[in-house]
């Protein structure tokens, strides 16, 4: 992906002009379109075309309407994860304490206003990063034939004799292709070979305790010997992107 197609979706024009000057200055290539309201924005909204959108958490209510009237962006947010749940969500906020409440639109960032520059290019060149590797791929060979699956939406992987299951968000995709090869293909982090029968994916861990449980409520084996070993490794992936979320 060459370009990002970032909205954002702000009533006060100052903080407008602010943020398309600081996306202008990141050195990322993208197109940039503003909303002054909830409302615009979710009559204009296309699932699938915005990679980035930018959204204040409290907007002020429309004229001739009460101030209980007004659309927040958190609502905005859940209207959007209804049917795109993988563009990323960045609140601006004026307070930190604010960010709790686009918790549960799972929002990918959060901005304190006044905005920092260096915070929007940090936020920028990170979805780049992430959007440009998106439509990557392995190719496994399913019914003798090639099939290509991302990893990014794969959870785990487990071995079944000569047989591997790939357990995606979405399906199962049994393949011959071995473990040990699949291992090979997945980079680290985010992937782990836990065990000797399986391979997870951090990114999608629940827990971590005598095993890896998954978001999807699948439980995933550690080895007997390295269950120690695993779970810093887990810990230091997620103290690592705790770290990245403050840059």
């Amino acid at each position: 992906m060459e370009t990002l197609n970032i909205a954002i979706c702000e009533d006060m024009q100052s903080d407008a002009v602010a943020l398309r000057r600081m996306i202008r200055e990141s050195g990322v290539d993208s197109q940039v379109f503003t909303y002054e309201s909830g409302e615009a924005f979710l009559a204009a909204f296309q699932p699938g075309f915005f990679q980035l959108i930018l959204l204040d958490i409290y907007y002020d209510a429309p004229p001739g309407t009460a101030p209980a009237d007004a659309i927040t962006g958190v609502d905005v947010a859940l209207k959007i994860r209804e049917t795109d749940a993988d563009v990323w969500l960045a609140f601006t906020t004026v307070s930190p304490d604010q960010a709790i409440a686009g918790y549960k639109a799972k929002a990918d960032r959060y901005l304190t206003k006044p905005l920092d520059a260096g915070e929007v290019t940090a936020l920028l060149h990170r979805a780049a990063k992430y959007w440009e590797s998106v439509d990557d791929e392995i190719t496994v060979t399913v019914d003798r034939k090639p099939r290509g699956i991302r990893p990014r939406d794969i959870l785990y992987i487990e071995a079944h004799g000569k047989q591997s299951a790939i357990h995606t968000k979405d399906e199962t995709v049994t393949t011959y292709t071995a473990i040990n090869e699949l291992e090979a293909m997945l980079s680290s982090p985010p992937f782990v070979r836990c065990h000797r029968s399986y391979i997870a994916n951090m990114d999608y861990i629940q827990s971590a305790g005598r095993d890896f449980q998954m978001t999807n409520g699948d439980m995933v084996y550690i080895g007997r010997r390295g269950q120690w070993k695993m779970r810093e490794i887990y810990r230091s992936y997620i103290a690592r992107l705790a770290r990245e979320e403050l840059i």
